[in-house]
């Protein structure tokens, strides 16, 4: 899987041609599919048969509609999920927002390619599944995509704050190590108090040890 963090695309402003048309349509009617088989798998046991269909003709739709159409880029808001500047899926309630749990985790879009496997379209759904049910897994979705390892599948995302670093630190995409401090261990000499060297006394609150406490006996008599 690639996840390359990006802001979404602007909206269409030229007609479309009857192809694009058609893969609008091929779109929605996929998200929408998919929307129902989430449904379905939250109400069933995996081992219904009526989960099982759903989530193979899932699959199978998926792939007829990316060799006819190409790679398909849904984008979501807080509220909806799109292709291009098509709304395919505006939430009709709190409890149906599909959008939802991919834009809370820093989700921009999903972009699907052809030659998507089964196996990555199951990863897909039970990845949604862990994160939006009533027993979210402790990972984001962005992670599980991640450990899934889906290779017909792009995801572009709102990195983390932590893991955004300056231009020169790291390419896009590439985890970036959490800012490390002194306390950590790590500073620079210059941010480093100096320290007692080999020999040297050691501080007791305010006072120096050693010597020092002589001078201060001999100072009171």
């Amino acid at each position: 899987m690639t996840v390359t963090p990006r802001p979404a695309p602007d909206a269409r402003a030229e007609p479309r041609t009857p192809e694009e048309e058609a893969a609008v349509k091929a779109a929605g009617a996929w998200i929408n599919q998919f929307s129902r088989t989430l449904k379905t798998c939250r109400l069933y046991d995996g081992n219904n048969p009526t989960v099982i269909r759903f989530r193979d003709d899932l699959a199978h739709a998926l792939s007829r509609a990316l060799d006819e159409h190409g790679p398909i880029t849904y984008r979501f808001h807080s509220d909806d999920v799109f292709f291009e500047d098509v709304s395919l899926y505006p939430a009709r309630s709190r409890d149906d927002n599909l959008a939802l749990a991919f834009y809370r985790d820093g989700v921009h879009s999903l972009t699907l390619t052809p030659g998507i496997q089964p196996r990555e379209v199951e990863a897909l759904l039970d990845s949604l599944i862990q994160v939006s049910g009533q027993n979210a897994a402790e990972d984001d979705l962005v992670t599980l995509l991640w450990e899934a390892q889906l290779d017909h599948i792009t995801v572009d995302y709102v990195p983390a704050e932590g893991d955004m670093g300056g231009a020169d630190t790291a390419d896009a995409g590439t985890p970036v190590p959490w800012p490390m401090g002194p306390e950590d261990g790590v500073g620079t000499p210059e941010d480093e108090a100096p320290g007692p060297s080999h020999g040297e006394v050691e501080r007791s609150d305010d006072w120096m040890t050693g010597d020092l406490t002589v001078e201060v006996e001999a100072a009171f008599e």
